[in-house]
């Protein structure tokens, strides 16, 4: 068995085949069907328009067959295809997302100033910094800022380069990115969790009355609360330098946006899968925010 997957350019000799494809379990709620799907690239411009934007947040796939060099491949090994579909839909203005399944040697992906910004030395962190740095760069590189260092300040915040906006992120397995132009937003953070529950003595703590009845219903509502207040602490500290608890808060789901103490309002983004990945951005010049007096 490979692991690699091909892509190739659905064409009158194949289509039918792809049609037929079938989802793995669990996986239904992921993507439309493939009928839709190739109904859909076909007659709508903005589809189209999508999957070239998805395209483009997947640095690793070699687009080669579209400009008559052969077909392109990605690696399974550090690829989720899970994740893939979830990136895929969750399009975020201004944005790409990558993802990595971090793998040993991606401690070696940190540049030698990177190295020297980082105050920790066990191995596990610097994989997992690694792998989200890889991550962040190939996505810089697909805007045209190439090789450039994404170093740690003092307070442990990554220190983007001119021009640019990003987070990052990871759990045990996984590390993710988010990256854009400055000239689109003002900040952007991102979260990733496992989707499973948060223990319930945790509620309270990340969770106001409010937020609570709001999930009541869910049971991975408090991880996904827990989500977004660290993805929109991480947008909103480089901004207003300010040190926000989980209460400093407030989550309106239903209109998928934040508020911070100061003010703030932030769009929220998210998808839940194997895990729930969360997205929050800080539009250009809003005028949302008031600076606290």
């Amino acid at each position: 068995m490979t692991d690699y997957v091909k892509l190739k350019k659905v064409t009158a000799d194949n289509w039918e085949a792809v049609v037929e494809l079938e989802l793995g379990a669990g996986q239904e709620d992921l993507v439309t069907s493939n009928l839709y799907s190739v109904a859909e690239a076909q007659f709508d411009p903005d589809a189209r328009h999508l999957c070239r934007e998805a395209c483009r947040r997947l640095p690793d796939v070699q687009r080669a067959e579209n400009e008559g060099q052969g077909e392109g491949s990605f690696d399974l090994s550090i690829h989720d295809p899970v994740f893939l579909r979830a990136i895929d839909a969750l399009v975020v203005p201004g944005l790409l997302i990558g993802h990595r399944v971090i793998s040993q040697g991606d401690e070696l992906a940190l540049l030698h100033e990177e190295m020297a910004s980082l105050s920790f030395s066990a191995i596990e962190r610097r994989l997992a910094s690694g792998a989200a740095r890889r991550v962040a760069r190939e996505l810089m590189n697909s805007m045209g800022f190439a090789g450039l260092p994404i170093l740690r300040s003092t307070f442990g915040a990554p220190v983007w380069p001119a021009g640019i906006v990003g987070s990052m992120a990871h759990d045990d397995r996984i590390a993710v990115a988010a990256v854009g132009l400055r000239r689109d937003l003002d900040a952007v953070g991102i979260d990733i969790e496992p989707a499973t529950p948060l223990p319930p003595d945790m509620l309270e703590l990340i969770a106001t009355p409010q937020e609570r009845r709001a999930i009541a219903d869910n049971p991975l509502g408090a991880k996904l609360l827990f989500a977004i207040k660290e993805a929109v602490y991480k947008a909103a500290y480089p901004l207003d330098q300010e040190f926000l608890d989980f209460h400093d808060i407030k989550v309106d789901l239903a209109g998928r946006l934040a508020t911070t103490r100061a003010g703030r309002t932030l769009a929220l983004h998210w998808c839940v899968f194997s895990h729930v990945l969360v997205v929050a951005t800080v539009q250009k010049a809003s005028m949302d925010y008031l600076p606290s007096s």
